[in-house]
């Protein structure tokens, strides 16, 4: 299945039976996916039958009655980057400086919270140079 050149409503289609089929392998009732999720039944009823717009609140409330939300949450994953150099994952933190003339920003593994030493010499170097120059 690709959303790529579906409308709206294809799209919406889509979901809704994705999570009806989802709904029907774990064997649970509608109404009891509606009670458990703490949604109106009749609004998932139009959802799956009509395929009629529903809140995003409500979808997150179905995709959690349904136990499925780590998939929601893959989605959104976005503080990890992957280096194929390296075949791993690493979170990367951004660091502000609060001088002016120093770099901008140093990345810094999440994993050993140290700065690249290079990087961080470099700012040094461009911080001493910068105030001697200033103080002229």
């Amino acid at each position: 299945m690709s959303f790529k050149n579906m409308s709206d409503e294809q799209i919406i289609k889509e979901i809704a039976n994705s999570i009806e089929k989802k709904r029907l392998q774990k064997k649970i009732k509608a109404s009891e996916l509606a009670k458990i999720g703490g949604f109106n039944a009749q609004t998932y009823s139009n959802f799956i039958n009509k395929h009629s717009d529903i809140k995003l609140s409500t979808l997150i409330q179905i995709i959690k009655a349904l136990g499925e939300l780590d998939k929601l949450e893959s989605l959104f994953n976005t503080r990890e980057v992957f280096n194929p150099l390296t075949n791993s994952t690493k979170t990367i933190k951004r660091v502000r400086t609060t001088k002016r003339n120093s770099l901008e920003c140093k990345r810094i593994d999440s994993n050993t919270s140290k700065g690249n030493k290079k990087s961080a010499s470099l700012s040094f170097l461009f911080k001493k140079y910068n105030t001697k120059k200033d103080s002229k």
